[in-house]
């Protein structure tokens, strides 16, 4: 392995820390029901996502930012619920991580109601 190559890794393990981060506030707005500054906290990482090459931690980060939008969509009773829905599930089945994809069941259980 090279230098760069180790700094690149290191520098993205960084990136989805700080993300990881920024959904955990989004969360906290939500839960304080302040779901609009949540959905532009959610729409901050996931535009920072999107230009990341896919793999599967990145696919994983996808699938939670927008399984988490769709929850404050939903609250809102927003008509884009059902798209970020179908986004998060997606990217949750290509992830193969087990907490995003708990969470996408969870998403579509509550969808049933």
């Amino acid at each position: 392995m090279t230098a760069q190559h180790g700094s690149s890794q290191a520098e993205k393990k960084s990136l989805f820390a700080m993300l990881e981060a920024r959904l955990d506030q989004g969360q906290r707005l939500a839960a304080a029901g302040q779901h609009r500054r949540a959905l532009d906290t959610y729409r901050d990482v996931l535009a920072l996502l999107r230009r990341q090459k896919p793999t599967p931690g990145r696919d994983g980060l996808l699938a939670a930012a927008y399984l988490l939008a769709y929850q404050s969509l939903r609250a809102t009773r927003h008509r884009e619920a059902g798209a970020q829905l179908q986004r998060g599930v997606s990217y949750a089945r290509t992830s193969r991580d087990p907490q995003a994809r708990a969470l996408a069941q969870a998403c579509l259980e509550s969808a049933g109601e």
